[in-house]
């Protein structure tokens, strides 16, 4: 019983750790496609506070949606 309880206590460490770089790379992962989004939506930009694109429509081509479409299917992926 002792061995168990030391190796659980052993192992914690450990876990914890691997979920603090969870939380980062998910961090990183939503960050990089609000950033992706308010780039691609400069509407949705500007209802966010940014008003740097306050002055542009997004680009609804067909090159442009198979692009945006690309980058969430990496998204997915990378989640």
């Amino acid at each position: 019983m002792r061995l168990c309880f030391s190796l659980l206590l052993a192992v914690i460490p450990f876990v914890a750790l691997g979920a603090d770089s969870a939380d980062q790379r998910f961090k990183a992962l939503y960050e990089r496609e609000w950033a992706f989004r308010t780039q691609e939506f400069p509407q949705l930009a500007s209802e966010s506070g940014e008003k740097r694109q306050i002055d542009k429509l997004g680009d609804v081509s067909p090159a442009t949606q198979a692009r945006r479409l690309a980058f969430w299917r990496e998204v997915r992926a990378d989640l």
